[in-house]
């Protein structure tokens, strides 16, 4: 955000150069668009918003990765990474090694009674191999309304994956995220049916996953969803929860 002081220094500056006053909104884009030119050119430095070229660059670089997000849905280069989750009832939490592989390493999972639980996570495989973290593409991908698919993708794979896999011969339960543009996505659940029955997968291993802000600023939609997917079985949560505008009165018509 620009301070006020800072924005009406600005629009003082173009009035005593009698240039035309820009809207804030304008200004706020702009500043948008050369934060993006920055970090495509390696962080931690500054760019001065051209108007005549910046415009267009950020529009080639946006569609640049358009074209590398439908790639990827086209050859499946998206990859799955499956984070543990861990009860900490079962952690001595005042005796935690240094390193997250070193206390994985000491993990005992068969010790456990309680049943084996994975978040789902999407990278993306770049040009050279290298592994593409969602925060890069998310934004895009919303941008030319592309969430459903890899939505629908992210789903289908974690489901391939579960029918594949019997951990000691313990449930395995996955939890999967939804965008927010999934949320009035009236093919999602019979696809979600589908794929359920098509890999002979038990609905209540599924937990989908909702952030607060897509499901507060869609509220009926999120109901819907949520109640229709609830009724076959599926668990759902609340994500991000405090990060957005939430208030507990939202919260009483979500069942999660």
């Amino acid at each position: 955000k620009i301070p006020k002081n800072v924005l009406k220094s600005y629009m003082d500056l173009n009035r005593t150069f009698d240039v035309p006053v820009p809207k804030p909104d304008e200004v706020l884009s702009d500043a948008d668009i050369a934060c993006h030119i920055a970090k495509q050119g390696g962080r931690n430095q500054c760019h001065v918003y051209v108007p005549e070229n910046d415009a267009k660059q950020v529009m080639d670089m946006e569609l640049g990765w358009s074209h590398r997000l439908r790639q990827a849905l086209e050859e499946d280069l998206f990859v799955l990474h499956f984070q543990r989750i861990l009860p900490i009832k079962s952690m001595d939490v005042d005796n935690l090694p240094k390193s997250s592989d070193e206390f994985m390493a000491s993990y005992d999972i068969n010790a456990l009674d309680e049943p084996v639980h994975y978040e789902v996570l999407v990278r993306m495989q770049g040009g050279d191999g290298e592994l593409v973290y969602p925060n890069a593409f998310i934004p895009t991908a919303e941008r030319f309304n592309m969430m459903r698919e890899i939505d629908r993708w992210i789903f289908v794979n974690a489901v391939k994956t579960l029918a594949k896999h019997n951990e000691n011969n313990k449930p395995v339960h996955l939890g999967i995220n939804l965008s927010g543009n999934s949320m009035d996505d009236e093919e999602l659940l019979p696809f979600i049916k589908e794929t359920f029955e098509e890999y002979d997968i038990p609905t209540n291993l599924i937990m989908f996953e909702i952030t607060e802000t897509s499901a507060i600023s869609n509220v009926e939609s999120a109901q819907r969803l949520i109640n229709e997917l609830r009724a076959i079985g599926c668990c759902f949560a609340l994500d991000d929860f405090g990060c957005g505008f939430s208030s507990f009165s939202h919260l009483k018509q979500l069942p999660v």
